[in-house]
């Protein structure tokens, strides 16, 4: 059975030599850590303060100093993107992620405003699927797009990250490049990781977790880099084919047919804001909404409280990570206004049919009830 419409043929040529050269990491985030370091020892990057904490300790360690910028709707906001880049002369990296699976209104505009830079544009896939948007354009900036199939993505193969260029000279310096304060044996990373989630499942049962972020991802922080960007003692090419073209047909289909469901039951509240994914070509990861803070809350406990999924993701990371927090631009406000609004919902084939009926009708009567 096929992947989505092209999805299938373009995913092929993603991975094919001739479109670009890739290399298989244990993680997403070592392959954002082997891009920088091989692009130059160390810089600035801009990357959206909208993230989850791995992509930033990946900057981290690879000496790059994040500057974080604010979002807009769903996605960085690429205005802001273009003024740092014109005020700014050390930034020379941008972390590009596909938010939630999400397309990125007015990526052509972008890039054609910065493919005549020297920079490096790493483009994030993590949260959806290929193919690139840029494997096939030619300028001066270099381009890595990284894949995620690591766990809860929508193909969960629990641990595989993927980079994928064009550039042969940039490809060659990050197959090269293993460094030997990251090289861990499997053994100790699954002891890592068992670590780590115990805190984190301990952290969460706190009744004050929600105020006690700040010391959690100052604990995180100085935790063994390698949790978050190892590479193993003996490189392991992992069984690439089986994982990334196992998304069928149906899995895409009812991703797409759970997602337009929900937005329909949203739409019928007045404050609510939802993302267009007409001109989507890739499968999305979550359905994400935007309430205003006192319903969203209320939305999430009457959730919580029936014991149904769902999450606050993400949170405006320059608030918490403890080196940056003295990034206070006004232009991080809409980075802030989106913690506080957003909430993701699931729309994955791990929910059977009477499940997601279940879910979606939960949904539907606390907004009649809000009404």
């Amino acid at each position: 059975m096929s992947i989505v419409g092209t999805m299938k043929d373009s995913l092929k040529k993603a991975f094919n030599k001739q479109d670009g050269e890739i290399l298989h990491f244990p993680r997403a985030s070592t392959a954002i850590y082997i891009a920088l370091k091989s692009y130059c020892a160390s810089g600035k990057i801009i990357i959206p303060s909208t993230i989850c904490l791995d992509p930033i300790i990946a900057c981290h360690y690879a000496n790059y100093e994040p500057i974080f910028v604010g979002v807009e709707g769903f996605q960085l906001d690429l205005k802001e993107t273009i003024k740092i880049l014109d005020s700014d002369s050390k930034v020379n990296a941008i972390l590009l992620p596909f938010l939630y699976g999400y397309p990125i209104v007015g990526l052509d505009e972008f890039w054609n405003q910065i493919k005549s830079r020297e920079i490096l544009v790493i483009e994030d896939l993590a949260q959806t699927l290929g193919p690139s948007h840029f494997i096939a354009s030619h300028g001066k900036a270099k381009v890595v797009t990284v894949y995620s199939y690591g766990r809860s993505k929508i193909i969960d193969t629990q641990r595989l990250g993927i980079a994928q260029t064009l550039d042969n000279e940039l490809y060659a310096e990050m197959k090269n490049l293993r460094p030997k304060e990251l090289i861990i044996t499997e053994n100790n990373y699954v002891d890592l990781e068992r670590k780590y989630k115990e805190t984190y499942e301990s952290f969460l049962t706190l009744d004050s977790y929600e105020k006690d972020w700040k010391s959690f991802y100052c604990s995180v922080w100085n935790s063994d880099p390698r949790l978050f960007i190892p590479l193993h003692q003996k490189p392991k090419r992992y069984p690439l084919p089986s994982h990334v073209f196992g998304l069928q047909m149906s899995e895409l289909d009812l991703r797409m047919r759970r997602h337009a469901t929900l937005d329909q039951v949203f739409r019928k509240l007045p404050n609510v804001v939802l993302p267009d994914i007409n001109d989507s070509s890739r499968p999305i990861w979550r359905t994400t909404v935007r309430l205003p803070n006192f319903e969203r809350d209320q939305l999430y406990k009457y959730m919580k409280s029936r014991g149904l999924f769902v999450s606050k993701w993400y949170k405006a990371m320059h608030r918490y990570v403890p080196d940056f927090m003295s990034q206070k631009r006004k232009e991080l406000g809409s980075a802030e206004l989106f913690e506080d609004e957003v909430l993701n919902f699931r729309i994955d084939s791990q929910m059977d049919e009477e499940s997601f009926r279940i879910y979606k009708s939960a949904i539907e009567d606390w907004t009649l009830d809000s009404l």
